[in-house]
């Protein structure tokens, strides 16, 4: 029997007054991350938890066989949103989402190039490059011991007066006193009116990369844009090629990647659903997209 909700699609991002979908909520067996318990046919409402603004659109769903989709949804300002899933019977545990960012019509946050960083000594190495900034403020660096709560350590400012980019510009942030095996950090972006808008998790575990790996790639399945994770031993250029199961290249992208471990956005969603290979280098990994 159904147990737990999860959100299993969420969009990360999206643009006051724009419809958003990819919304999903799956009823679980066990645990949030269990198996998909088909017998729930009843409702499920989606709320907002945190966020300045309003949310609207179709809020409730009738499950089918424990899946229910969400459509048209939409947020009235600014801001970083969380939202939460909860069916009226059986009382199920509720899931919350990740971080929605929603950005004001027209404008785009600072956009980042790389996320990278690697373990120098007692140090974390952080390192970080825009493509473009728009009102910029700079970056709040936020640490976690297990991915999920984070907290601040330390604020790097934006590199231009004004805040405002249209050339590539090179952070970096040094954590002098990271604690145990592993470490994850993300950044804070904050805009000069306030808007936060958080990157991609990197994660930091051991010593510097001798070779590369594909770490990890999340979601997946997937229901269009993921991420990489990827640990290289030295600066290099490196391809990203989508290929279906028959080695077919579908998609090629080229990537910059910096010694030690680098977190890399991939968009999937102009793909048909369906299984497809990511090759990075000489390493593949197997993705579904839904």
């Amino acid at each position: 029997p159904p147990t737990h909700l999860a959100l299993a699609s969420v969009p990360s991002m999206g643009t006051v007054g724009t419809n958003l979908s990819n919304f999903r909520a799956e009823t679980r067996s066990g645990s949030a991350s269990g198996p998909v318990a088909n017998s729930f046919n009843g409702a499920i409402t989606i709320t907002k938890v945190s966020g300045a603004g309003t949310i609207s659109g179709t809020l409730a769903s009738n499950a089918s066989s424990g899946i229910a989709t969400f459509s048209g949804i939409q947020f009235s300002s600014a801001d970083t949103y969380t939202i939460n899933a909860t069916a009226a019977a059986p009382i199920l545990t509720s899931a919350i989402s990740g971080n929605i960012v929603v950005s004001a019509a027209g404008t785009l946050p600072a956009t980042l190039l790389s996320f990278s960083g690697y373990k120098d000594g007692i140090r974390n190495q952080l390192r970080w490059v825009t493509s473009s900034e728009i009102n910029n403020r700079g970056f709040q660096v936020e640490r976690s011991s297990d991915g999920q709560s984070y907290q601040s350590i330390g604020f790097v400012n934006s590199l231009v007066i004004g805040g405002n980019s249209q050339t590539p510009l090179k952070y970096s942030f040094s954590d002098a006193q990271p604690a145990g095996v592993k470490q994850y950090y993300r950044l804070k972006q904050t805009d000069i009116d306030g808007r936060n808008t958080l990157s991609n998790i990197l994660l930091i575990q051991g010593e510097k990369p001798t070779a590369f790996e594909i770490v990890s790639v999340f979601p997946n399945p997937t229901r269009g844009q993921i991420t990489m994770l990827l640990s290289a031993p030295t600066n290099e250029t490196v391809n990203i090629r989508v290929m279906d199961l028959a080695g077919r290249i579908l998609e090629t992208r080229q990537v910059n990647v910096l010694t030690g471990n680098n977190s890399i956005p991939f968009d999937l969603s102009k793909q048909a659903k369906g299984q497809y290979l990511i090759q990075v280098g000489e390493k593949t990994v197997r993705v579904v997209s839904e």
